[in-house]
């Protein structure tokens, strides 16, 4: 076990290494064109500072665009050449007749930018509230509850999220903006994923190495479906605003920009492929201590079942995960009296179509590997056992 503990942490800090390499995004590199993304950030990216809402002087209706603002005095109070002077800004607070945003109050934390359209004195435009602090508060709650539920095993998950989170901002992201392809650079980080998680979570042992190789089975054959799947029928993903900035932006850029969309399901497949491989490989190696005498067939049966039981609800969490994203976009077209077909038919709903079912095809196709995986390794102990 010793042996293999050490190979394992060897094996992730190569591949950590490895990627780091590869993955350091350099934005000197010559081979990356600068100019779109320096356009983009200069016409679409202007500089933000921080302020306090310390009056709230007026509601009114422009006349110009029938828009409802709040005027309100703020007082810069980052590092700046306005800190600690007051300006007046505007804030929207119902743009035609659109649902009204509540006003702001006095004391309220928000951004500003300097409204380009004023030619004399320095107005400004409340372009966002200060919203940190209270993600700050749900994340020590979140963290707080995972490891007083949890304990030790609490611990573990907090510190598995946090090489999650590390793997994707600090080794994915790089590597794609360094050019790399984006399907291959995501199906290494879930695997890299899939192995810190479950190991950290389960151990260095058998029910971990069978959750992986369940977890790894299962993003690839939901990334094929979907590669194969899109390609008959030129589905590209890209047709959402995000994804069509991204296209303008990244013109001239090394950036797999097509290959994302099949990054996003392959990273979006991992969560739920992982939680089903644990319940089932957990279940069988707790059903092997309880019953040491268990036959394989019974033991597979008892995997195949939990993995049904929780198919139903991890199918529906995935599904509904994407219904919910594109909720908005469906109500838009129902408001546009555009029928069914002609929504299912559209590329951004079939792309989300795609993901979701993608997603679920591998997250139930690891319920089957996983079980008669698992019952592979313990019918080769009980031989290994009779032999003895």
């Amino acid at each position: 076990m010793n042996k293999i503990r050490k190979i394992s942490i060897i094996i992730i800090v190569l591949f950590i290494s490895v990627l780091n390499i590869y993955g350091n995004y350099d934005p000197n590199d010559e081979n990356i064109n600068k100019e779109q993304f320096t356009i983009q950030e200069e016409n679409s990216n202007p500089i933000e500072y921080k302020a306090k809402i310390t009056e709230s002087i007026s509601v009114y209706k422009s006349e110009e665009n029938g828009s409802k603002y709040q005027k309100v005095k703020v007082k810069i109070i980052q590092n700046s050449e306005y800190v600690d002077k007051e300006y007046e800004a505007n804030y929207i607070l119902q743009v035609l007749d659109s649902s009204e945003i509540k006003e702001l109050k006095v004391g309220t934390t928000v951004y500003v930018i300097l409204d380009e359209s004023v030619s004399e004195g320095n107005k400004f435009i409340v372009k966002d509230v200060d919203r940190m602090p209270y993600l700050t508060i749900v994340l020590i709650i979140f963290i707080a509850t995972i490891i007083l539920i949890g304990k030790k095993q609490g611990v573990k998950t907090v510190i598995s999220l946090a090489i999650t989170f590390f793997a994707i901002f600090y080794m994915l992201v790089p590597l794609i903006l360094n050019g790399h392809d984006a399907i291959i650079m995501s199906v290494l980080i879930c695997i890299f994923i899939s192995v810190v998680t479950l190991t950290l979570v389960g151990g260095f042992n058998r029910k971990s190495l069978v959750s992986i190789i369940g977890t790894v089975s299962g993003v690839l054959i939901s990334a094929i479906i979907a590669i194969v799947i899109s390609s008959l029928a030129r589905i590209t993903g890209l047709s959402n605003e995000d994804a069509q900035m991204l296209i303008y932006v990244s013109n001239g850029t090394s950036i797999d920009v097509y290959g994302l969309f099949f990054a996003s399901i392959i990273i979006g497949t991992v969560g739920a492929t992982m939680d089903i491989a644990m319940s089932i490989s957990s279940t069988m190696n707790e059903l092997t201590k309880t019953d040491s005498n268990i036959s394989t067939k019974e033991l597979v049966k008892s995997g195949l079942n939990v993995g049904k039981d929780a198919m139903g609800t991890m199918s529906n969490t995935l599904i509904l995960a994407y219904v919910g994203e594109s909720l908005i976009l469906i109500i838009l077209f129902i408001l546009n009296n555009s029928n069914w077909v002609s929504i299912v038919n559209s590329d951004f709903i079939a792309s989300e179509i795609l993901r979701g079912l993608c997603g679920t095809i591998g997250m139930i196709s690891t319920i089957p590997i996983t079980t008669y995986l698992y019952g592979m390794f313990h019918s080769l102990s009980e031989n290994k056992v009779i032999s003895k």
